[in-house]
């Protein structure tokens, strides 16, 4: 069988029909993060029914020798039937998994039918019993692929480094750090961009002060383009004296291909990735109800604007098309800008209730059956 990409949207079932659980898929990141989605509920999932396992002292994972991690933790929503697991391993380490067929459905008492097929259901040959088992290893291809987990959902991402090797390498650098964890859109325009990662969310994200700026190193323009601006692609924003690029980036709506040359003081813009699924969650963003955040983020109360500064308070701020979950519970005055008027939120609230999220963002391993 030959190595694939195991991430593919879940269909949902009440039961499964003929009364076997199976797997229906796997997600497993080079952070060490797995999300394991069965077809039914299931029970006796912990520890000693998930187990994790690296390279043994020989430096050969799957030959009998693999190390044992007792330390990856394991936790179960029934509610959507996902097993999660953190590894503990290092980044971009391989390893594998085996679900033993204890693991049994809540109704019928079942075991897991667990044989790897990596069809549209990834597991299953027809009889009850049998140990789920895989590996995961790094993409070693030249594109890499990214999943964001979402407020609305999750994205999937085509990282371009054999279109734009320089931006594409920043943002994977990135990703790998975490710096687009806990990020949230910061603006969103319909049919023209959804933009993000210049803040994030630190603490628990139940007060405005645990927005922070999100910082990184500054980088040029990148040419020549191999890509055009068009609806689904990613391009890093660009800004200052020298229109350099850090961590912010948007998504395109549109075909705003006028981006990619230079409009009188105005950079270029270099797609560097693509959405290949979940771009209906990016369309589900930028229809949202939009505020404007005026904060100074940790120097004082949230909201509040400062004399007659209105304008210019928003524009610094950069946060005018905020995107929330919801407008309940928070506090919103309108404020007449030079643009139109604009909904501040005047009072404090809870970014992690309101605003729109990406939990996480990480490269995707490459998931392949193992013995």
């Amino acid at each position: 069988m030959s190595p694939s990409m195991i991430d593919q949207l879940e269909p949902r079932q009440l039961l499964a029909a003929d009364g076997r659980l199976r797997v229906e898929n796997v997600q497993a990141d080079n952070r060490g993060r797995v999300v394991i989605t069965l077809d039914e509920n299931a029970k006796n999932i912990n520890k000693n029914n998930v187990r994790v396992f690296t390279k043994g002292p020989d430096d050969i994972l799957g030959n009998g020798n693999d190390t044992r991690i007792t330390s990856a933790t394991v936790s179960y929503n029934p509610s959507n039937f996902k097993i999660t697991i953190k590894t503990q391993t290092d980044r971009d380490q391989a390893f594998r998994i085996r679900l033993e067929d204890e693991i049994r459905s809540v109704s019928g008492s079942n075991k897991l039918d667990g044989e790897f097929n990596g069809g549209s259901t990834l597991s299953g040959n027809g009889t009850h019993g049998g140990d789920f088992k895989f590996k995961a290893a790094r993409d070693t291809g030249t594109n890499q692929f990214v999943r964001m987990d979402t407020t609305f959902g999750a994205i999937k991402i085509k990282v371009r480094k054999d279109a734009a090797p320089i931006s594409a390498g920043k943002f994977l650098d990135l990703v790998n750090t975490g710096k687009y964890d806990n990020i949230f859109v910061t603006r969103a325009i319909e049919d023209f961009v959804v933009q993000l990662g210049s803040m994030q969310i630190k603490g628990d994200g139940n007060d405005a002060h645990d927005l922070d700026e999100n910082t990184a190193p500054e980088f040029g323009q990148e040419l020549p383009r191999n890509l055009s601006n068009v609806r689904g692609t990613m391009s890093f924003a660009r800004g200052g004296a020298q229109n350099n690029g850090s961590n912010q980036f948007f998504f395109n709506l549109a075909s705003n291909t006028f981006l990619d040359t230079a409009q009188g003081n105005s950079p270029v813009f270099t797609p560097f990735a693509e959405v290949t699924s979940g771009m209906s969650v990016v369309d589900a963003m930028s229809t949202a109800t939009k505020v404007a955040l005026v904060n100074s983020f940790g120097t004082g109360p949230a909201g509040i604007l400062q004399d007659d500064q209105e304008n210019d308070l928003i524009q610094a701020t950069g946060l005018s098309d905020v995107p929330v979950q919801t407008t309940t519970g928070l506090t919103i005055s309108n404020v007449q800008t030079q643009s139109g008027t604009v909904k501040v939120v005047t009072g404090d609230f809870q970014p992690k209730h309101k605003l729109v999220i990406i939990n996480r963002t990480a490269i995707q391993m490459v998931v392949t059956a193992s013995t």
